[in-house]
């Protein structure tokens, strides 16, 4: 019988040698393979390439030689539930990571890779995903602090609001920058605020916090916010290198400096805050299995009825306890105002999953039959239906 020591040295072995069988894909510089968790086989390697798609097609030719490799299961007491891509870089830090259940990645092997890729959770890290996000999120937090500016001083102003509110240098500024673009001058606030820059969305703020500061903690942190900003900015707009520091500076003040004001802005759509609540619904969703104490065989093979009855107990009770921390967690997610009802189905899912569970370990006091097999049946539908929905979310918002 094949030890499980053996069997990862023979697929980093092949692994390391499947660019002279396929001559389409790269030589894989393998760094180890291990089994994490019990059933989970993960490989580190070091990408050839430093941009994520790139790596993204070394991930998933690996994670076809592991379908290939495990598909019909010919390894006795050795299966995996899930397999786990990681890429490091040359100085050993970690920059994608990649997560697939085992029948996502057989997939691959039914040429159905772009399914494969929605139903993959990643992880990135890599430099020009961190100098994408900062760009969207500066964009983000510019276009919302414009939209808010806008509403503020007009529900105040009124039509004329740029020159009643900005008949100053700056306001003048801003006109002279649109008509030197375009050689005409306007008075529409709704156009010219779109060509203002951090420092002069500051200052419009400052000048009339009384309207704003509701939505901030006080004048001189929202001044030391947009000075980091702007400084952030300038790195941003130069496409020098961010940082991981970096960027969740930048994230930090995303929620500090919109988080308010996009409860008003129902219209304005956060690209970034979506990603992140999907990005992390699917981590919730996809990062482990329910393990029971006892397999079936265990309990099966019990002979003493007391005792199996304990077992089949201690099984749903932990399976309450596993469900209960995904609703937890669920629920401690910042949700998008556009995504609170398919967020209210996902709770929904696992909290109905977790309140039939515990009728059923009620039941298993009374020993009521009849009405431990209606359960039961119940269980079985809910999770056909859980499982359909699973799909569909993690597939359409992939």
């Amino acid at each position: 019988m094949i030890t499980s020591e053996n069997l990862l040295k023979f697929l980093k072995t092949g692994l390391e040698n499947l660019h002279l069988l396929n001559p389409k894909c790269q030589q894989i510089l393998v760094k180890e393979i291990s089994i994490v968790n019990d059933d989970n086989l993960c490989c580190v390697f070091y990408p050839k390439s430093s941009k994520s798609n790139d790596i993204k097609l070394e991930i998933g030719s690996i994670m076809g030689f592991f379908n290939g490799f495990f598909r019909e299961n010919l390894y006795e007491n050795i299966s995996f539930s899930h397999y786990l891509v990681r890429a490091f870089n040359s100085n050993n830090d970690e920059i994608l990571y990649a997560l697939s259940t085992k029948s996502t990645a057989e997939l691959i092997g039914t040429g159905k890779a772009i399914e494969w890729y929605k139903l993959t959770l990643f992880q990135e890290n890599t430099d020009d995903f961190r100098l994408t996000q900062a760009k969207q999120i500066i964009s983000e937090l510019e276009n919302c602090l414009r939209e808010f500016v806008k509403l503020k001083l007009y529900n105040k102003y009124g039509e004329d609001w740029w020159n009643l509110s900005l008949n100053n240098k700056l306001g003048n500024d801003v006109k002279e920058t649109y008509k030197n673009q375009f050689g005409e001058e306007i008075n529409d606030g709704s156009i010219l605020v779109q060509y203002t820059f951090t420092l002069q969305l500051k200052k419009i703020i400052s000048t009339h916090f009384n309207l704003f500061k509701s939505y901030f903690s006080k004048l001189e942190d929202f001044n030391t916010q947009m000075d980091l900003l702007n400084k952030i900015r300038r790195e941003e707009a130069h496409n020098r290198t961010i940082t991981t520091e970096t960027l969740e500076k930048l994230k930090e003040l995303h929620e500090k400096l919109i988080s308010k004001a996009l409860v008003e802005l129902t219209n304005f759509q956060s690209v970034f805050l979506n990603e992140n609540w999907k990005l992390k619904v699917k981590k919730i969703m996809s990062e482990s299995e329910y393990k029971p104490k006892y397999n079936n065989s265990e309990i099966q093979n019990e002979n003493n009825l007391l005792a199996k009855l304990i077992k089949i107990r201690e099984n749903i009770d932990n399976l309450i306890v596993f469900l209960d921390e995904k609703v937890v967690k669920l629920k401690s997610i910042v949700v998008p105002i556009q995504k609170k009802d398919t967020q209210k189905d996902i709770v929904f899912y696992f909290e109905k999953l977790k309140n039939l569970q515990q009728n059923l370990l009620k039941e298993t006091e009374t020993l009521n039959t009849e009405r431990i097999s209606e359960i039961n049946s119940e269980i079985q539908k809910h999770q056909v239906e859980m499982d359909i929905f699973s799909r569909n979310f993690l597939i359409n918002e992939g």
